[in-house]
């Protein structure tokens, strides 16, 4: 060999930034590809995982308005008078 020394420098700023920046973006990378994971995990096969919380938000708001119906019904038949007995019966303490 000729002798030559490889000497090595420190790195400037700019490397050690550069350096710290691919670690960061493959950390996230690492984060969003488990995020994506478990977006499919939870979705029908096919489903977009933005679709599929729609859906779910679209059966709660027709199960809330079923809720609400129902209550209207109860309110007008034997299920009232039974809570409020029920109701009235736990104040007086029977």
């Amino acid at each position: 060999m000729s002798g030559i020394k490889i000497v090595d420098w420190p790195k400037r700023p700019a490397e050690q930034r550069r350096d710290q920046l691919e670690r960061e973006n493959a950390e996230l990378r690492k984060r969003l590809a488990e995020i994506e994971e478990r977006e499919a995990a939870c979705c029908p096969e096919g489903v977009a995982f933005d679709e599929y919380i729609e859906g779910l938000k679209d059966i709660i708001k027709q199960m809330r308005e079923a809720l609400r119906l129902a209550l209207l019904e109860a309110r007008s038949t034997h299920c009232e008078n039974t809570i409020k007995a029920a109701l009235a019966a736990e104040r007086s303490g029977k």
